[in-house]
């Protein structure tokens, strides 16, 4: 072979390498934009890797993603980096590109046809904005339904989440910064079902302010910091974190801020409607709360039945579980089985619908978010804030620490007992869309 061949044959590669780093740093940051857990991410771009016959490394942060890789005799290597895109939570993305994946490894694709579908792929359309914003309300007054609101509470967290979330999409088109987003969403739809308080619309109007503005709770981020935690990513795991943190802080201030400015008068406590849910209500009341809210993270269509079924079963396991004739379990540990249970659930039927797992058991866990407990909280603390007197201080900043306490440990018990079906069950859960 002649020098000249060489150097040609040298060049040929390096070019090879250069394009597969850089596509593979694009399809990483595309994926981790959509919301995917960096395990997913680590092992999605490493098996197309392996395909394309390049070792290979990443790095994932918070901003941006850096690949590594280099031939199979370590004679050169490329070090490509890609701006994660942030284009929110989009759970039908985050399925195409993990199919994309597999079928890059079982189709042994070539470079040319990869990227060709990943164009394809990244120019998609998302769910329609008016089908997302009316399945949003519907989940919404859902949610008022599980927590004990009448039918004319329900009408009213409808209509103040369909106004709220359509100034979150207006505000989002408009390249507004999201957590000024956040804070006047909940502003205008903390706004309106303090309506419902101040006329005396219906039996339970309390329970229509706390659900008004559950639709900005940033769930996703909050699960994923856990995942990220558990798989030792821990820059990605504080940053999503702390984002999910700053985002229900603005959601917070929104609340308060329009539940003021209507002259509402905080209550002492709020009342549960202390009448029993029927288990089939329960279930079908969530498993429509799983399906708007999935449309918000661009859920694939295929998948609404399952993860309907999936948050109907979890919901109600956990009802169940917490009725005095079966042992009357505390709501945190009930929340803990009940979330085990829809990630087994999810894993299981995740190779069905070709979709990560998470595609199911993150809309799945939503109805079961402790909005009540994180209203009481907020309520405490006012109230704290407002009665100066010991006693009365006393008793507020028990409720304060009793609901806040209740409501982070609801939380934490839903995250560890729905990832750990996915760290039990690794091979199956992440071969899903192949």
């Amino acid at each position: 072979m002649t020098l000249r061949t060489c150097d040609m044959e040298r060049a040929k590669d390096s070019f090879h390498l250069r394009e597969t780093a850089s596509f593979l740093a694009e399809y990483a940051a595309l994926l981790s934009g959509c919301g995917a857990t960096s395990i997913r991410i680590e092992k999605n771009t490493s098996r197309m890797a392996r395909a394309f016959g390049v070792n290979f490394d990443i790095f994932i942060m918070p901003a941006h993603v850096s690949v590594s890789v280099w031939d199979k005799d370590r004679t050169e290597a490329i070090v490509a980096q890609s701006k994660t895109v942030a284009c929110g939570i989009n759970f039908t993305l985050n399925a195409a590109l993990s199919r994309l994946s597999w079928e890059v490894a079982d189709n042994h694709l070539d470079l040319s046809t990869a990227s060709g579908l990943f164009e394809r792929i990244r120019k998609a359309k998302p769910t329609g904005k008016w089908e997302v914003l009316i399945l949003t309300s519907l989940a919404n007054a859902s949610f008022c339904r599980l927590f004990g609101g009448d039918w004319m509470a329900m009408l009213i967290v409808f209509v103040s989440t369909l106004a709220g979330y359509r100034l979150k999409q207006i505000m989002l088109e408009d390249k507004r910064d999201v957590r000024l987003t956040f804070l006047c969403a909940s502003f205008f739809s903390a706004a309106l079902s303090a309506g419902g308080h101040i006329f005396n619309i219906g039996a339970t109007p309390e329970i229509a302010v706390g659900t008004s503005v559950l639709y900005l709770i940033p769930g996703v981020p909050y699960i994923n910091s856990v995942s990220d935690m558990i798989y030792r990513h821990y820059l990605c795991a504080f940053s999503r974190f702390l984002d999910a943190v700053v985002l229900t802080a603005c959601l917070s201030v929104g609340l308060c801020a329009g539940v003021f400015l209507l002259g509402l008068k905080w209550c002492c406590r709020l009342m549960w409607n202390d009448i029993l849910i029927n288990i089939f209500e329960d279930g079908f009341f969530a498993a429509i709360a799983a399906i708007g809210f999935s449309s918000i993270s661009n859920t694939p269509r295929c998948a609404y039945l399952t993860l309907a079924l999936i948050a109907a079963a979890g919901h109600a396991i956990r009802y169940v579980l917490t009725l005095p004739d079966f042992g009357g379990m505390h709501i945190i540990p009930a929340s803990t089985v009940a979330s085990f249970a829809i990630g087994v659930l999810s894993v299981l039927f995740a190779s069905r619908i070709k979709c990560p797992a998470e595609v199911c058991f993150f809309p799945a866990l939503l109805p079961m978010i402790p909005g009540m407990y994180a209203y009481r909280t907020i309520e405490a603390l006012l109230s704290c804030l407002y009665h100066t007197q010991e006693e009365a201080f006393g008793h507020y900043f028990y409720l304060l620490a009793y609901n806040g306490l209740t409501c982070s440990f609801i939380i934490l018990g839903m995250v560890i007992g729905a990832t750990m079906p996915v760290f039990l069950f690794k091979k199956l859960s992440f071969t899903a869309t192949r």
